[in-house]
């Protein structure tokens, strides 16, 4: 899965690319991909490892990616209850009652309710 994610990380320019690029030169594309995927492995290991998730930032990028999904991916939830389901999920944010995105509070379905698709 990781070296999936690599060749999903390679793809777009950045720093990744970049640092595909310069090992390819010296060890083959093969080789290359593998590295990355145990550099990106490593850096999911650390994000997860040493730093408690931050339930508002998680969030926030909870509501974009619900807004670009749109209301199809989301199977037919709002945004908020879309936030609140994936918080439960991710155990996350049982006390967030509200999140401040694009300027507006916005408030969240309390997490004992139930969320699920609209009829």
């Amino acid at each position: 899965m990781m070296v999936e994610a690599a060749w999903g990380a390679v793809a777009k320019p950045g720093h990744w690319q970049a640092v595909f690029e310069c090992l390819a030169v010296r060890m083959g594309r093969s080789k290359a991909i593998v590295a990355i995927a145990r550099k990106l492995l490593v850096v999911v290991w650390n994000v997860l490892s040493k730093q408690p998730a931050d339930a508002v930032r998680v969030a926030g990028k909870l509501l974009t990616w619900a807004y670009e999904i749109g209301k199809i991916g989301r199977r037919g939830l709002g945004g908020t209850a879309f936030v609140r389901q994936q918080l439960v999920f991710l155990k996350l944010g049982e006390s967030l009652t509200e999140i401040k995105w694009a300027g507006k509070n916005l408030a969240l379905p309390p997490p004992t309710a139930q969320v699920g698709a609209a009829k």
